[in-house]
């Protein structure tokens, strides 16, 4: 055998041979050549991100190609994770460009996963696995289709079935299990190393040109194989339509989370609604963050109320509770995951505020969010001194200048502090979760951490940090945690919403375990009828009878999951309320980064429709009474939310309310169902509230969205708001937020006399900027709006207040029907 056989016969056995042989090969070729370092008349080919220089049926002076330098994308979130994202959120650093699939070897993904054992995965190493239950079996038309494959008359003479070649099987061996991914990366470096980068020294001949040409031309199918193998691989297993994944991956160890730092989930373009792909798939994927605990010993999800509300999720759409995917997301890669589907609901621990609802500024898109589940705020915790230097907002005198924060990057704690404190005494890196936090105190890099109790706790909790310890007494933020859906799927966010009232509901009722499963077992069969279904009817009172037999009501959800780390639950924000409460219910929501630029109206929308045809139409109920609603001759309609819809108007059109609103009188609340759906209004004023409603009006057949509510009857307990269809989100959001404006400009003191001093708002475009103001300039705050209009007919008090000093209870148990 010659030298150029020898060299032949090293390079195929790196593709085809045992992988345990192949170093012996290479050697045996490298005895027969002389090898130098430089690259001086060689061929400088690169695989690496999906890049490959051509050389095959080229001459050595064709194929030669600059190659591009390699940008290494990861980086250390600060759990020890490796998180492909870049200095900034990854959809601002690459333009919202989907996130590209990554492919880690065994012992980067030991070594990076190695300070959270038996943690799932972490936000950007998304890899779907099959749910907590064991995959089903394999359906009829898989079964044939394994069959045909054993057939042998379907295979050819080489043993492969039609269309199958040596490629194929090369698809094969890259289908990303950690043994493979290994043998791959190994074959890919030493091919690199031994074949391409080091010149082959042999005098010229037709033998050596031959050897040479080979050589790129084996590499350049192997490149492309390793290319393919690994974007087909991953796309068949990841990018099915109903986004699932081979249980046989993860056979072995079912209901296991698959290790961190595997692949990023690519976008799934199925644009069906969630609760179909949900159903067909058969498990609800969660996007879970610190809160909700996956407990490595028992290998199963804690009793933390994220991973709760998961398992009721389930329970709604599938009549299955264990029926749940986690997926652990951070904060840098949360909206994104949702927004490319790769979670169907997001459960981190997401503070609800106006810039995230309408448009988030890194993934440039809006979100939906249902009623807060949990009602938080932003506080400090660390070394004594300094945590008394940040309560004071202190960063100069003495020791303060010393003052270090820890805050976790791409929240909305982080913008908090850098409001409130110089940057120089803001820590924000890639600190996420509890043991990120404690490590940075135990090793000095900050000396108090900033986060919520419910994290906090935690930090003090798991035995990292051994230093001084004291929380601070307030808070500086309002912080309501809700989940997150795409805004596109009201229909998936409705679900969420009564997932989560119903809990609110139970305890308000007082409903035990042991009453609703006797209610349960005097009543159909388990699940039968509870699953919910697109657009059709649900029996709210057997879900809720389900849900507490289940799981218990709210009060002993929160006793499970939150007191273990905060305490004993005490009066204040996450009660349930009731008649006794001494504060009232109005809590405006915050609004976020006001300045990122939106779209304007979308075309043909309620909102551009409203603007192009002059004028808002309202429809209101004068059966609601005089306070509310009223017409006479000599002076017109008048009332609270006659008053309401002129503010509107005024946000809409820059100021100017007069002849700006038709007001449409309906007979009753069944009538504004047809009203709206016929288009003969754009919204309806005082429209009861109810859960079924949302979901499911049963004259109409559709579900309705509610703003949120502006009046509370204090006898019935019922909430009165401004309803609109469904299918028109960004005019849903821009109601609630003009509600949430009002409210706002009661807590701060901002009157008529001075609406200058709300906020500018671009979210909608540089046009509607003064939206907020305009409002108020025309009706006023809330109490203003009170007092002009109810006030003489029903004096206010009760939950038609603010929640002062925030310590009333919060948790609206908003009626199933």
């Amino acid at each position: 055998m010659d030298e150029a056989d020898a060299l032949q016969k090293a390079v195929v056995n790196l593709v085809l041979a045992d992988p345990d042989e192949k170093g012996k090969e290479i050697d045996a070729a490298k005895d027969t050549k002389t090898v130098r370092d430089t690259n001086s008349n060689g061929t400088d080919l690169e695989m690496g991100a999906g890049k490959q220089t051509e050389a095959q049926g080229k001459t050595e002076a064709q194929a030669k190609t600059e190659a591009p330098a390699k940008t290494d994308g990861t980086a250390t979130d600060g759990s020890g994770h490796e998180a492909e994202v870049d200095e900034k959120r990854p959809s601002e650093a690459t333009g919202c460009q989907a996130l590209q699939p990554t492919l880690l070897r065994r012992d980067q993904r030991q070594s990076s996963n190695s300070s959270l054992p038996g943690a799932f995965p972490v936000a950007s190493s998304l890899h779907i696995a099959p749910p907590i239950e064991e995959q089903s079996a394999e359906t009829d038309s898989n079964e044939e289709e394994e069959e045909a494959d054993m057939d042998p008359s379907s295979h050819n003479e080489l043993g492969l079935a039609p269309q199958q070649d040596r490629s194929s099987l090369l698809l094969e061996a890259v289908a990303v299990e950690d043994d493979r991914a290994q043998m791959q990366e190994e074959i890919r470096q030493q091919v690199l190393q031994e074949a391409v980068h080091a010149d082959v020294v042999v005098t010229e001949g037709p033998n050596e040109q031959r050897t040479t040409l080979f050589i790129l031309a084996v590499v350049g199918v192997l490149a492309v194989a390793l290319g393919l193998g690994l974007g087909f691989g991953l796309s068949g297993r990841n990018n099915s339509p109903d986004a699932s994944m081979d249980a046989s991956s993860n056979a072995e160890n079912p209901g296991i989370p698959p290790s961190n730092g595997t692949i990023i989930e690519q976008p799934i373009v199925d644009d069906r609604p969630t609760l179909e792909l949900v159903q067909e798939r058969g498990y609800v994927i969660c996007g879970l963050g610190e809160f909700n605990d996956w407990d490595p010993e028992k290998e199963q999800l804690t009793e933390a109320l994220g991973a709760q509300y998961c398992k009721a999720m389930a329970l709604l759409a599938l009549g299955d509770p264990e029926k749940v995917q986690p997926l652990w997301v951070t904060s840098a890669t949360r909206f994104e995951l949702v927004k490319n589907r790769s979670v169907d609901i997001e459960i981190f621990g997401t503070t609800h505020n106006m810039a995230r609802d309408v448009h988030e500024g890194g993934s440039q898109v809006g979100f939906s969010f249902p009623v807060p589940y949990l009602y938080s705020g932003l506080t400090l915790a660390g070394k004594p001194l300094y945590v008394d230097c940040a309560e004071r907002l202190d960063s100069f005198n003495g020791e303060c200048r010393n003052l270090k924060i820890c805050a976790e990057q791409y929240t909305t704690h982080q913008d908090r502090l850098l409001e409130l404190l110089d940057a120089s005494a803001i820590v924000a890196g890639r600190v996420e979760g509890s043991s990120s936090f404690a490590s940075s105190l135990q090793s000095g890099e900050c000396n108090v951490v900033a986060g919520e109790p419910q994290a906090l706790g935690r930090v003090r909790n798991n035995g990292i940090y051994t230093g001084e310890w004291v929380m601070a007494s307030k808070f500086f933020s309002k912080e309501p945690l809700a989940f997150t859906t795409r805004e596109n799927d009201p229909h998936w966010t409705t679900m969420a919403n009564i997932v989560v009232n119903a809990f609110f509901v139970a305890e308000a009722r007082n409903i035990s375990a042991t009453e609703a499963g006797q209610e349960l077992a005097t009543s159909q069969s388990r699940s039968s009828g509870l699953r919910a279904r697109q657009r059709q009817p649900v029996d709210l009172e057997g879900f809720l009878d389900e849900l507490v037999d289940y799981f218990g009501h709210h009060g002993d959800l929160f006793r499970k999951g939150m007191e273990p780390v905060i305490g004993p639950r005490v009066a204040g924000l996450n009660n349930v309320y009731t008649t006794n409460s001494t504060t009232g219910l109005l809590y405006s929501l915050p609004f976020g980064k006001l300045v990122e630029v939106g779209p304007g109206p979308v075309p043909n929308g309620t909102l551009d429709a409203v603007q192009q045809r002059g004028y808002l139409s309202c429809g209101v109920l004068p059966n609601r009474g005089p306070a509310f609603a009223k017409w006479e001759e000599t002076a017109g309609w008048s009332g609270f939310d006659v008053a309401f819809c002129r503010g509107i108007a005024a946000s809409i059109f820059f100021g100017d309310a007069a002849d700006k609103v038709v007001y449409v009188e309906m007979v009753d609340q069944t009538e504004s169902y047809q009203a709206l759906q016929n288009g003969s209004v754009d919204l309806v004023a005082g429209a009861r509230v109810s859960l079924q409603t949302e979901y499911h009006e049963p004259t109409t057949g559709q579900g309705y969205s509610f703003s949120t509510p502006c009046y509370y009857d204090n006898d019935s307990k019922d909430a009165y708001a401004f309803m609109t269809r469904k299918d028109d989100v960004q005019w849903s959001d821009f109601l609630f937020w003009i509600v949430q404006a009002t409210i706002f400009a009661e807590e701060e003191g901002i009157t008529s006399q001075n609406p200058q001093a709300m906020p500018a708002v671009f979210l909608y475009g540089d046009q509607l900027k003064q939206m907020f103001r305009d409002c108020i300039s025309a009706i006023g705050s809330y109490a203003e709006l009170y007092n002009n209009t109810i006030e003489e007919y029903i004096p206010r008090s009760g939950a038609n207040r603010l929640n002062e000093g925030l310590s009333g209870s919060q948790l609206y148990p908003v009626p199933l029907k």
